[in-house]
Order: C-alpha cells, then structure tokens, then sequence
C-alpha cells in the first residue's frame, strides 16, 4: 500500500499530495509556539549587526546599533551619552524585540505592530555609526548632525522589522505609498510576475503548514519541500493573465488544510504580495531536480536555518519586478 505524501503549493495555498490510505492524518504544526519560536529566531538572526534609526512621536531621533552578542548601543542625535545594554528577541506566539538599558536598569519590550517599530526611518547592516559598545560618549557627528534625513539617507538598504514581521505573520505591511496606483498593460505585468518567481527560492512560514520551501525554475516547473513530506513534490507553475500566479502537482492530489483536490488552483498575486513570503533569487538550497527532502519529517532545526539563510540573502535585495508590481497592486 501506498503511503501518503502531503504537500502544499507555497504560493498558491494548494496542498498538493499523492492521495494515500483512508487512515493517513496530516500533521500540522504542533502550536503557535512552535511557530513563534521560528519567527523569532529569524528575527533574531535579521537584527544581528544590524543599525535601525528612529523618530518617535515624542521627538528627536534615536541610533540603535544591534551587536552580533546580544548587546545594544542606543544613542539620541545632538547628545553626547551614548546608552548601552543587551537585546533580545521574546515571546512565543507573538516576538517582540526588548532591550535592556544597563543605565536604566529595565527593560522595554517593542511589538513589532507597534508605534515605536513604525517610526523607524533607515535600517542598514552595518554599525553605519560607528556606536561603541562600552564607551558612553557618541562619535562627534552624532552629537553634531539632528535632521533626521542625515541619517535616513545614510542608513538604508534592510527592510524593517515590522516588513520583517509582516513576511512571517502574513500581515499587510503598512505602505508609504501614497496617490493613485500605476495603470500599466496585462502583458508588462504578467513578464513582472513572471520575472519575480523565475530562478527563485521562496520560503513561507505559516501556522498551519509550518515552514515550506520552493524552487521555481524558469522553465515553469516547481520543487517543493513540505515538513511533513519524506519526498519532495514536483509541479509546475505559471501566470495566468494579468494577475494570478498557478500552480498544478498532477493528478490525485490534495490539500489537507483546504481539502482542495488536485488540479490547476490560482491566487491572484496582489494576495501574495500583501501576504508576503521570503524571496531568495536563485536554487539556494539546491531543490531542483531533487527527489528527497532535505527539510522533511525530523528537520525542524534545517527549517529554521533555511528561513534564516533565505531571509538574510533577501533583506537587502530590491527586486525591480517586486517594487514595480507593488505600485500596481
């Protein structure tokens, strides 16, 4: 007797899955902890090395350097004392970035919704600043330089945490677009769609499928990687008209989450650009062509480094198909 192998289109929220024996369950992740507990070690991972400039509703401007050890340097602009103490990255269903001031002697913890995170203006991967780790005196340009553009022009190339966060909880992220959308022809956004998802890697992270892994090759064929799956699932992919991105894993498939059975399903992309995945340009784990699976049933720990590596190779990349499909949709 056959077993079952489960499956499920990234993108298109299709579970593909060679359908097995009666008695066969699909194993979801286990609790929203386990999926907290991915978000935050990816986040974890993001802000190492990291500097993040923000302006408060309260005023002035504020420097953040993240060391790779867990320490914090924080620095106000026009002021001479620079604030030092450690971060971390808390909270199972929910991560929150908390940092300890040892002045202070207390810690605030920061949603990654909330007001604070959203004021951040610039965020680069370096110690663009050069705020030092034990010293409590700013470098002389931090005390010098107070307009916020100083820094924002200075400090760029990552996206936010809360862009971060609004990848991994499959939230909208809050956009600075204003004015009215770009009018652009059927086929110029169909070669967009299609030269966002050709040679890349996608990676997403959700409560009911866990962390799945795809490579879509150019040619239109899909490799999917499913935790619960021992095997990887071929498929193929493909942009239907102005809008939707398809996929297809053949016949006697099914999705054990949206008990849709096999067949071409669709999702329009403005969905999957507001509900976000992780973009990696190119087959970086090497899924192409592969029969087993390297992120299957046991591979938690591989899943975990895989969405850190994947988002650590995208959080600087500005893919010009990803921005221009974004002022359409």
């Amino acid at each position: 007797m056959k077993s079952a192998i489960f499956g499920s289109c990234l993108m298109a929220l299709m579970c593909a899955v060679s359908v097995g024996p009666a008695q066969a369950k699909f194993t979801k992740l286990s609790d929203t902890r386990d999926y907290g507990a991915i978000m935050g070690r990816v986040l974890d991972k993001y802000l190492q090395g990291t500097t993040h400039v923000f302006q408060p509703k309260a005023g002035g401007v504020w420097i953040y350097h993240f060391f790779g050890n867990h320490h914090v340097a924080m620095a106000k602009a026009g002021e001479k004392s620079v604030q030092t103490g450690t971060w971390s990255v808390r909270g199972a269903a929910s991560p929150q970035i908390c940092i300890s001031s040892k002045s202070k002697g207390r810690s605030n913890c920061h949603k990654l919704s909330s007001a604070f995170i959203r004021s951040e203006i610039g965020a680069c991967p370096v110690n663009r600043f050069e705020l030092p780790k034990a010293s409590s005196k700013s470098p002389v340009w931090v005390q010098r330089k107070t307009s916020a553009g100083y820094y924002s022009q200075r400090c760029h190339g990552l996206r936010s945490p809360e862009h971060i966060h609004a990848m991994l909880t499959r939230k909208v992220a809050p956009s600075s677009r204003t004015g009215t959308k770009r009018q652009r022809s059927v086929s110029s956004i169909a070669k967009d769609i299609r030269q966002l998802y050709a040679g890349v890697t996608v990676v997403a992270i959700s409560g009911g499928h866990g962390v799945q892994i795809e490579y879509h090759s150019p040619n239109g064929r899909a490799n999917l990687s499913y935790p619960t799956n021992q095997r990887m699932l071929p498929g193929r992919w493909s942009v239907n008209g102005r809008s939707s991105v398809c996929y297809n894993y053949g016949p006697n498939t099914y999705n054990p989450v949206t008990r849709n059975t096999s067949g071409t399903e669709c999702t329009p992309i403005k969905f999957l650009l507001r509900y976000g995945h992780i973009f990696c340009r190119g087959d970086v784990f090497g899924l192409n062509g592969r029969v087993d699976n390297p992120f299957g049933p046991g591979k938690k720990r591989a899943r975990s480094q895989a969405a850190k590596k994947c988002l650590l190779l995208s959080r600087s990349t500005k893919d010009p198909a990803y921005e221009r499909l974004l002022s359409v949709f």
